[in-house]
């Protein structure tokens, strides 16, 4: 079996180490708009709360910076955990074990690693435009920096998932060593 694995990973683990690493960022600039749209709504001088119950009992338990930091390292390690456990199985893809399987089996892992990036993103731009629209709607920070954090770290995000994608997308075949070949040396002619 530890041939087989030795085999069948064509990836050096520094690209993967790598691409985990990308992949965390990616996932935690979905989360500095949200930081700073809550840190501008709930320290302005309007009545607004926060309506997710885990951010609240963090502000309401630790104060509004300590729990904006403990809210983006939950986020953090709970992204790091799920993405961890997909590049190891991209990494050592234990269930495709025939080489020729391997290649399609990484592009499924990335594509399923993608796709949760993007819910994860989703999850958190949706959620910062509507804190956005209630802050331009209060006049809280002027709508260009509003406007312009949400866009640009959007834009931050996608480049970097598709820099992430470039990163870790596996080559078309896995190399193989090539076959043993013989060599027959030929008598001398006298």
């Amino acid at each position: 079996m530890s041939l087989i694995a030795e085999r069948v990973t064509g990836r050096p683990a520094g690209l993967v180490l790598r691409g985990f690493l990308v992949s965390v960022a990616v996932a935690v600039v979905a989360f500095i708009p949200v930081m700073v749209f809550t840190f501008l709504g709930l320290s302005s001088e309007y009545r607004i709360r926060e309506t997710n119950p885990l951010f609240a009992g963090y502000f309401a338990s630790n104060g509004l910076i300590p729990g904006l930091l403990l809210a983006l390292l939950t986020d953090t390690i709970s992204a790091a955990l799920i993405l961890g456990l997909l590049h190891l199985v991209y990494y050592r893809p234990v269930l495709f074990y025939d080489p020729g399987h391997v290649v399609f089996a990484r592009r499924l892992i990335v594509a399923g690693a993608g796709l949760f990036q993007l819910a994860w993103g989703e999850r958190f731009f949706s959620d910062s435009y509507n804190d956005m629209r209630v802050l331009s709607a209060y006049g809280i920070g002027p709508d260009w920096f509003l406007s312009g954090l949400f866009i640009g770290s959007l834009l931050v995000f996608f480049a970097g998932l598709l820099y992430w994608a470039g990163l870790v997308w596996p080559a078309d075949e896995i190399r193989h060593r090539s076959p043993h070949v013989e060599v027959i040396r030929s008598k001398p002619q006298r």
